[in-house]
């Protein structure tokens, strides 16, 4: 939030889904590796990184909200380093996501406001990891976010189920693994071909779910903090927001995945945090 205004770009998009329904998407680490793959700004050197599909997930709870580990066994060097990606959560509703291996490319967070039960907005802050500009408008035509081409007035996409999310079928053929066009509209797609409030009483969660069971806990535990007058999670004003990192590294198998982004340089293990 420090940057100067040239080094960071904003889209606001709106989406036809239930806010928490938005979110679980954004914290997912394991979907990219599928949904994103070819597409994605630091693909070649995460591909070239590791093959692992399957990553080991872990979580903590913290004074902003929680933090998860997607931990992946790496192509070089398995026996004696892991791959970490690193996620936030900051109740109620901002995803750090892990920041790109290639440094010279883009990190960005992303933001989810409810707007009503079947309606959220947007936005993604995509922000520059050195000195160089970013160009605001060139982004929002790289994800297909343009105000008036790709989004109607009211800022939603004219992608959408209706005409099958713009999909590409020869696209598909020639080695898109969507046919979609955008990673942010490649997630919203799954988010709302799902329905705009999914019945998760119907679901079947698994391993690969850490980080949507942690999502929720919290969240009902800031509602209930909230119901006993206690104070809310992620308002302490002493929170080092400005050295919240997430982060992604291949670091030695027996360095705690804690130690990657965070508040960079600060972790110190603590005794019986569950995971």
């Amino acid at each position: 939030m420090k940057l100067p205004r040239d080094q960071y770009a904003v889209m606001k998009v709106g989406e036809r889904v239930n806010y928490a329904q938005a979110i679980e998407g954004a914290i997912d680490s394991s979907h990219s590796w599928f949904l994103h793959q070819g597409i994605i700004w630091d693909w070649q050197k995460r591909a070239a990184t590791s093959v692992d599909t399957s990553p080991r997930l872990e979580a903590e709870d913290t004074d902003y909200g929680f933090r998860y580990a997607a931990i992946r066994v790496p192509v070089q060097n398995p026996d004696t380093e892991r791959y970490i990606r690193v996620t936030l959560f900051l109740v109620p509703f901002t995803a750090f996501i892990p920041r790109p291996l290639d440094k010279t490319t883009y990190a960005h967070i992303q933001i989810f406001v409810p707007v009503d039960n079947e309606r959220t907005i947007f936005y993604g802050i995509f922000f520059t990891q050195n000195d160089n500009p970013v160009d605001e408008e060139a982004m929002r035509r790289e994800h297909h976010c343009v105000p008036g081409v790709d989004l109607d007035r009211n800022w939603y996409k004219l992608a959408n189920e209706d005409n099958w999310f713009n999909q590409d079928r020869a696209a598909m053929k020639n080695g898109s693994w969507t046919g979609i066009n955008g990673f942010s509209n490649q997630d919203m797609a799954c988010q709302e071909s799902m329905g705009p409030i999914v019945d998760r009483a119907a679901e079947q969660l698994g391993t690969s779910d850490i980080a949507i069971i942690r999502m929720r806990k919290r969240m009902l535990e800031a509602v209930r903090r909230f119901q006993d007058g206690e104070p809310l999670i992620g308002l302490d004003p002493d929170l080092p927001h400005d050295r919240i990192r997430s982060e992604q590294l291949v670091v030695p198998i027996d360095q705690p995945w804690q130690s990657v982004g965070a508040y960079a340089g600060e972790y110190k293990p603590k005794a019986g945090v569950p995971v």
